[in-house]
């Protein structure tokens, strides 16, 4: 990909990352900072006014998930590209757990993030519908016997939850009630409701608990 073209001696673009530097041919010019607050502030401006910059001449999309996890710098970054003038194209679209959104409390909140929220057109995700899960399970299995009657039982089980239908989903291969045998899949006729999460929560649990010592150490710091 070619860059937009940047002055050599911009010092901010040049300290946001070796791979943008290399790409924009940025050279650095005299020593660093030693003041952290001030070192990120320049980088902070420095990477949003090329990411202005760039949005003048090509149409970005940034695709943001768990939106509330990010750290305060990447969340003031987005705050300052939603407040570009008129002619920038930029589309930011995140993603926030409902529960997360309206259990967090302002103090518990940076400004940056308080305000995407204030800021953002929210659409509220539906659940899948029984069709919509049937060709959620049709993507993963294929054609396969039994398809339709366990799509219904997952649409029961899961209440159209997609996060929990890929969790049911796996555990259904974990278990081996559900094989892959000479190219395709072999489907249970019946879900075994007992080795199932019967909730989202119960079902990363049981994820949890099945990863290896030293990954779900890591895990649950």
């Amino acid at each position: 990909h070619s860059f937009p073209t940047r002055r050599s001696s911009d010092l901010g673009l040049v300290e946001v990352s070796d791979e943008l530097s290399a790409g924009l041919a940025l050279t650095r010019h005299g020593a660093a900072s030693a003041d952290a607050a001030n070192a990120r502030a320049r980088k902070q401006a420095a990477l949003a006014g090329w990411i202005l910059a760039l949005s003048r001449s090509h149409t970005l999309a940034f695709m943001v998930d768990d939106l509330h996890e990010l750290d305060e710098e990447s969340q003031a970054l987005l705050l300052t590209l939603t407040r570009g003038e008129a002619g920038h194209r930029i589309c930011i679209v995140a993603a926030m757990c409902s529960n997360e959104s309206s259990a967090t409390t302002p103090d518990e909140t940076s400004h940056a993030l308080r305000a995407l929220r204030a800021s953002a057109k929210r659409e509220q995700l539906a659940a899948l519908s029984p069709d919509e899960v049937h060709e959620l399970l049709r993507s993963l299995f294929g054609d396969v016997q039994y398809l339709g009657r366990l799509s219904v039982r997952f649409h029961k089980l899961t209440r159209g939850n997609p996060e929990h239908c890929l969790l049911v989903a796996r555990q259904l291969m974990d278990s081996g009630a559900a094989q892959y045998d000479a190219g395709s899949w072999i489907l249970p006729q019946e879900l075994p409701e007992s080795d199932l999460s019967t909730s989202l929560h119960k079902g990363l649990l049981i994820s949890l608990d099945r990863l290896p010592p030293a990954s779900r150490a890591f895990a649950r710091c």
